[in-house]
């Protein structure tokens, strides 16, 4: 069964799209009118030009003392920039593949990280090869975050951190040429960092070797001779904080305890002196052109010391209260009063005047949590401002009328999340819903006023996504089951019940409407089944059971993650399957009395053991289906999200839209459509896009099922006990071998009813159904191109 639900793909062609070019078609960046993304790195040239680098091609130049910053274009190759040094006149970056972002043929060698050089003069970047592993195989993955670059004005430093050892190059020729270094006592796995001073071309190689020891490797000679000098605090010292810790000019270099955090320095005959405790925890701490202490903490506070570290004077106070942190805070001093910060937050600061004051060239006022449409132009968005003083942790409501291009500030209301219907219809969901008192309140006005429609005592409710096709209904999902409202909060029903906790409720409930089916995945203590009642709440029925094999092929116990219903009322439901990543998809055109199933490609790669996130489906009319995943690397904790299409009922996708998402620091939340579904939009926690969905170019009634296998309704139906027979008729789309099979609800096998040749002009086979218990049974036609399943009652 696993061998033959393998083999069923239909993948015609996989498109793969740079969503640059797609983006000027169907992909709009709405909010904030430019690219705000992570910033990695900034430095000067010798010419007084500062960069700024980061992800998703951010190449940011400014010509004006950082005062102003404009987008250096990068042509097809997409950057997503990690290190970013120079020589004083080109400009060196380490970069994520896109490999992982649906472009492989877009980068060199294969690897996931790669060195790149940039000429401001020429305006020209270029790949640089250099040397990794004695293994010369480019498909090995070498785990990005284990490089790191270095430069001074005459070499280019590159170190390798990787789990069999460390090794250490340098290049004399921009990139070009590249040798070795040799360290003495340099043997067996240990993590390096490189450590450069301003004017000058020494080097310093810090290496962490265990838990026990730690050393400082220095050459004035391009590697050729070293000094050898012991780690001062070795015990529970993490080299993450001896990246940036720099030479002093007169020869010192400066370290930090992880211990502690006392810093320390290491005079030129290797003795160290104490320098007392800075304020907060730093991560950047470097020396201005006064001699001054300059220090960052990981709060995107700013300290300055004129004594040595005795007494410090607060420049910038710390900007990211609660439990918010800037990764990594850079700096750049391009002459003896401006200094320039840019942090993960893809944020700039600058100062003219050593600190004294500020302002911000690029800033975005707050994290854009998720976003919610009441028509195609009137929506909401849950907000969260991470500067100091304006809110901290707390989520709060902004308002748009244009799609939001431009968001305003929202009525005040007490309320934790709330929700628009249309322009004046809201519903929000109290405070103490999580703590165990369900309040649901309604506003007619907007979202001015606000009315208790409904309060439940000790019951949880849960954001699980509900589907509703009418504006006078409302549900959600609780602990105690389902409460839905047919007249805008007037009178509430409860319509299913069930002991539900944040583990266990469902995933994903749709409610059309109009008299249409309801449909659920009840509960993720299983999985594995979609369930369907009548309009009216009166019966529920399991029409589909993922078989044993099924099961065995999905990523641990997610089961059935989701599914969409189209206006035609035809149905999908989606699960992820092991490495190689697939989408298992199952299709029922009949209201779930027979489904067809093949396996699709996702685009998501593997790396480092680590799985691919899929997030809910969403469809504009009968052919157009939205994926959404999500892929994590384990560190940096960087995430691919890339929204695809399908054109053709899931028969194949397009990349329409990638992205890299700092996972620290930005959350990509959900898609939402526009109420006349020619456009979605979602979050990526910095920004704000729309997707204008293309229009249809087949209707549904000329696109045929995918898979042209079929299970006529038995003769006679419901299959009667007493006599003991049913006649079946089988027919494939194709000449095909195929094996027809009956299981139980539980996915036992009960019957092998036929096995054999099957074409377009079918076969009737018979059934002996008198030593079966009454009640429900599956049918299962598979083939190498696809499944069909059929439920059957046995009376």
């Amino acid at each position: 069964m696993k061998r033959t639900i393998i083999g069923l793909t239909l993948l015609a062609c996989i498109a793969v799209l740079s969503w640059q070019h797609v983006a000027a078609q169907q992909v709009e960046r709405v909010y904030p009118s430019y690219n705000h993304s992570s910033l990695f790195g900034v430095v000067t040239t010798d010419n007084g030009r500062l960069y700024a680098a980061g992800l998703n091609s951010i190449l940011l130049e400014s010509v004006d003392g950082g005062s102003a910053w404009q987008q250096i274009p990068l042509g097809a190759l997409e950057l997503h920039i990690h290190q970013l040094v120079t020589d004083g006149k080109s400009l060196f970056m380490l970069a994520y593949s896109p490999r992982h972002f649906g472009n492989p043929q877009l980068w060199p060698e294969g690897y996931p990280s790669q060195l790149f050089r940039y000429d401001p003069e020429a305006e020209k970047i270029t790949h640089l090869s250099y040397p990794m592993q004695d293994n010369p195989d480019p498909t090995w993955d070498i785990p990005l975050w284990h490089f790191q670059i270095a430069a001074t004005h005459e070499a280019l430093y590159l170190t390798y951190n990787g789990f069999i050892g460390a090794r250490h190059l340098i290049s004399r020729d921009g990139g070009t040429t590249w040798s070795d270094l040799i360290l003495p006592d340099s043997t067996g796995k240990a993590d390096s960092h490189f450590i450069t001073r301003e004017r000058s071309e020494d080097i310093m190689i810090f290496r962490y070797l265990s838990m026990e020891e730690g050393r400082l490797y220095q050459s004035t000679d391009f590697g050729s001779s070293w000094r050898v000098s012991p780690c001062p605090l070795p015990n529970r010292l993490s080299s993450s904080h001896y990246m940036h810790f720099p030479w002093l000019r007169d020869d010192r270099v400066l370290l930090q305890s992880a211990v502690d955090g006392e810093i320390k320095s290491m005079a030129t005959d290797g003795t160290w002196n104490s320098h007392g405790f800075p304020p907060g925890s730093i991560m950047t701490l470097t020396e201005d052109a006064h001699g001054a202490w300059i220090a960052l903490t990981v709060k995107g506070g700013c300290y300055r010391s004129e004594d040595e570290g005795e007494q410090w004077v607060t420049l910038l106070p710390e900007r990211l209260p609660g439990p918010f942190r800037s990764w990594t805070p850079r700096i750049a001093m391009p002459d003896a009063q401006t200094m320039i910060i840019t942090d993960d937050y893809g944020s700039i600061l600058r100062s003219p005047d050593r600190g004294l004051s500020w302002d911000e060239p690029r800033a975005l006022d707050a994290w854009v949590l998720a976003v919610t449409m009441a028509d195609s132009a009137f929506g909401i968005a849950m907000v969260r401002d991470y500067k100091a003083g304006k809110g901290g942790a707390i989520n709060s409501p902004r308002l748009t009328d244009d799609g939001f291009r431009t968001l305003q500030p929202c009525p005040p209301f007490p309320l934790s999340w709330a929700y628009p219907v249309t322009r004046s219809l809201w519903y929000a969901l109290g405070p103490n819903g999580r703590y165990g008192d369900s309040l649901i309140c309604r506003s007619t006005d907007g979202g001015n006023t606000w009315e208790l429609v409904l309060e439940l005592p000790n019951v949880i409710a849960f954001t699980t996504k509900i589907d509703i096709g009418d504006d006078d209904a409302y549900a959600l999902a609780t602990s105690r089951g389902i409460m839905y409202t047919p007249d805008r909060g007037e009178t509430w029903q409860h319509v299913y019940e069930a002991e539900w906790t944040s583990q266990t409720r469902p995933n994903k409930i749709n409610i059309p409407g109009r008299g249409e089916p309801i449909w659920m995945i009840p509960d993720r203590s299983n999985p594995f089944i979609v369930v369907r009642s009548d309009a009216a709440w009166q019966h529920w029925d399991t029409v589909l059971v993922l078989s044993e094999e099924e099961r065995g092929l999905l990523v641990d116990s997610w089961g059935i993650t989701d599914f969409c219903v189209t206006p035609a009322g035809h149905v999908y439901t989606f699960a992820l399957t092991k490495s190689p990543y697939n989408a298992l998809i199952h299709f029922s055109d009949d209201n779930g009395a027979s489904w067809q199933s093949w396996l699709a490609s996702t685009d998501g790669f593997e790396q480092d053991g680590l799985a691919l996130l899929n997030l809910p489906l969403l469809r504009s009319d009968e052919n157009f289906v939205m994926h959404q995943s999500q892929f994590m690397f384990s560190f940096p904790s960087v995430k691919s999200f890339t929204i695809s299409s399908s054109p053709d009922q899931l028969r194949s996708f397009e990349i329409l839209f990638e992205y890299a998402i700092n996972g620290k620091i930005m959350e990509v939340y959900n898609l939402f459509p526009s109420a006349d579904r020619r456009s979605l939009f979602f979050a990526t926690g910095m920004a704000v896009y729309r997707i204008t969905v293309p229009e249809s170019t087949a209707s549904a009634a000329s696109v045929s099922p995918p898979l042209p296998l079929s299970i006529a309704v038995p003769h006679p139906h419901p299959l009667s006990r007493r006599t003991g027979n049913a006649t079946l008729f089988i027919q494939s789309g194709r000449p095909d071998r195929v094996h027809l099979q009956a299981f139980d609800m539980t996915g036992r096998l009960v019957a092998r009813l036929y096995e054999g040749e099957l074409g377009p002009d079918g076969r009737h086979v018979a059934w002996n159904t008198a030593t079966l218990t009454p009640g429900a049974y599956l049918l299962q036609l598979a083939s190498p191109r696809g499944v069909n399943r059929r439920t059957v009652v046995l009376r």
